[in-house]
């Protein structure tokens, strides 16, 4: 705004206070400080428009205020208006869900430990993955569009020899480097006793040494803490992208990617196989699947086999579009079937094992 008010009261006594001194008391008729000549008087009364354009600024201030301070209360109504009716269409959610979960025979508890199987198979960070271009569509599925994973693993092991070669060039320099550094230690006991800026230049020689030798320690601790493919879990996720070329045309690829999930690691120290770490999922949909439940097998037929170790498997994602507004990309895609790398068999053979499981099955419920 034009101008500089301020929000304490006492500003205003105190321009009372200064104008009595300049302008006089009016209540003093002898008063010696009032207005003697029009000069005086007219600048008087620009000093009050001027305290008056003060006093107008500040009263549009107050007025600005109370306009924000109403709007602000009705759309805080509308909002509580709109949470209510969010809140009772929840509510109403809820309740239908409850009972298709029970329905399709199902229980709260089992969606819940499906839920957190998903949730744990996700990584706060990512890693470096590949992927490959297929030369015919794979129809949102890269388990129907490559049963034996055989593109799969072959990306997977150029991979692996390209880390290989790297650690084995790692190696032959850390070798270099010993050698240089038991060069260098013999030079600087040669020179022992001679001028101190040959000294000075060994010390720097050797710590110049030195902090490559750090770098080559980072890279190195990358290369030991790798785990080879065959021994970790994957996702994939079958995708169509839209290229546009230089002529304006556009064209599809399909495309599938993969990368490498967190290694998992076992809730005591001791657990090895899917079922012993997920006792609570696996018992669950077992026993709901022998009372009849297809959902339940259903479950069971996405799942790694109970039995088998948690490493070693590929895990297919589908595009959900529920999801298209999460901020996160792998967010917006949602589980859909594991299988075992080396062996991923059919899903006839694998409903065959599953039906043979939960008859066999002896738990309690």
């Amino acid at each position: 705004m034009a101008f500089n008010t301020c929000k304490d009261p006492s500003i205003w006594e105190a321009r009372a206070t200064s104008t009595s001194a300049v302008d006089g008391d009016t209540g003093m008729a002898d008063n010696a400080a009032r207005p003697k000549t029009l000069a005086e008087l007219l600048k008087a009364d620009l000093r009050l428009n001027a305290d008056k354009k003060v006093r107008n600024v500040q009263y549009e201030e107050l007025r600005e205020l109370r306009e924000a301070r109403d709007n602000i209360d009705f759309e805080i109504e509308d909002t509580e208006a709109v949470l209510e009716a969010a809140d009772a269409f929840i509510r109403q959610k809820q309740v239908k869900k409850q009972v298709d979960v029970h329905a399709l025979g199902l229980s709260d508890a089992l969606l819940k430990a499906y839920a957190d199987f998903c949730e744990s198979l996700y990584s706060q960070w990512g890693c470096r993955g590949f992927s490959i271009l297929c030369d015919h569509p794979h129809h949102g599925s890269y388990f129907g569009y490559d049963p034996e994973f055989c593109f799969f693993k072959q990306f997977a092991e150029e991979q692996e020899q390209e880390k290989m070669e790297l650690k084995a060039r790692l190696e032959e320099m850390e070798e270099r480097m010993r050698e240089k550094d038991e060069e260098m230690a013999i030079e600087v006991e040669e020179e022992d006793g001679e001028d101190a800026s040959t000294d000075q230049d060994s010390d720097m020689k050797i710590a110049e040494a030195e902090e490559n030798d750090v770098g080559e320690d980072e890279l190195d601790v990358k290369l030991k803490e790798h785990v080879h493919w065959t021994n970790r879990n994957f996702r994939c996720e079958a995708s169509v992208s839209v290229v546009r070329e230089f002529d304006g045309s556009e064209r599809t690829e399909q495309i599938v990617e993969f990368w490498p999930l967190p290694q998992i690691e076992s809730r005591s120290g001791v657990e090895v196989t899917w079922g012993e770490q997920y006792p609570e999922l696996y018992r669950l949909a077992i026993y709901a699947a022998r009372n009849g439940s297809e959902a339940a097998m259903e479950i069971l037929m996405r799942l790694p086999s109970m039995s088998a170790e948690f490493k070693g498997w590929l895990f297919e994602y589908e595009f959900e579009e529920s999801l298209k507004d999460e901020p996160l990309l792998s967010r917006r895609w949602v589980f859909k079937e594991a299988r075992k790398i080396e062996e991923p068999g059919t899903m006839a053979e694998k409903k065959e094992g599953l039906v043979k499981l939960i008859a066999a099955y002896g738990g309690e419920n």
